[in-house]
């Protein structure tokens, strides 16, 4: 199903009056229109008349008409407010709209009731964009996997779109427990990580020289440098070696 591209869209009622203060009708100027191309110059090919029967009759009796437009830039339809999708949906699978489809088109459309037609095409025209892309899309199907019947004979083989796994962000965050908190490096000193809140006791600073928690920080990531002189240990071995030293 192609789609309807149109330059100009005229709807030419022929019920409701539209007269003009000389007294001719929109058709009239149409008409005129069409008349001004004169019999050597038939319609561009881009031109098409889709009006209803009645229509039809005016603008073929017009001595001009044989000369001017071709008989196949016709398409007499029976359009009123009732049936004027099922009309659209015969001219659509009509060979003339195979024709037009892929062109520029100007259509004169004679209806009933003028002022049905806006609503009435903008629902036909997205029903046929739709339709548009579900061919597509069941061409591309075709495409990848086969003919849709063979793939609709076994429902095992139309097998749903797979979801994206998602992780939970347990795997790969902490919790908010105190010992989940203690044991991560990152978030274990720091208060303003993912679910911070107010330090506990364990993330205050052994130290308040410095950087606050800076040595609680290093210590968590395993940077704490020893020297040999500022620990416990360093100071008992200092104590042995002097005492053994006799100093």
């Amino acid at each position: 199903m192609g789609r309807l591209q149109c330059e100009v869209l005229i709807c030419v009622p022929s019920t409701i009056a539209c007269a003009s203060e000389s007294g001719a009708t929109l058709l009239d100027h149409i008409l005129k229109a069409l008349e001004e191309c004169g019999p050597a110059q038939p319609l561009p090919q881009n031109v098409w008349v889709v009006c209803s029967v009645a229509t039809h009759t005016k603008l073929i009796s017009k001595p001009w008409a044989p000369n001017t437009v071709a008989d196949d830039h016709y398409v007499s339809v029976d359009c009123n407010t009732e049936n004027l999708i099922d009309c659209l949906e015969a001219f659509t699978r009509s060979s003339a709209y195979a024709r037009l489809r892929d062109a520029s088109t100007l259509l004169i459309l004679d209806a009933c009731s003028i002022c049905a037609w806006p609503s009435t095409l903008v629902r036909f025209m997205t029903h046929s964009l739709l339709r548009d892309e579900v061919c597509i899309a069941r061409t591309r199907e075709d495409t990848w996997a086969g003919p849709s019947a063979a793939r609709d004979a076994s429902s095992a083989t139309r097998m749903p779109l797979a979801t994206a796994v998602r992780a939970s962000p347990a795997t790969y965050l902490p919790g908010h427990a105190h010992r989940a908190r203690q044991q991560h490096p990152v978030y274990s000193t720091s208060n303003n990580a993912y679910g911070s809140k107010a330090p506990s006791l364990h993330e205050l600073p052994l130290s308040w020289h410095g950087i606050r928690g800076d040595f609680t920080r290093k210590q968590a990531t395993g940077k704490v440098v020893t020297t040999g002189l500022k620990t416990a240990i360093s100071n008992h071995a200092v104590a042995d070696t002097l005492h053994e030293l006799g100093l």
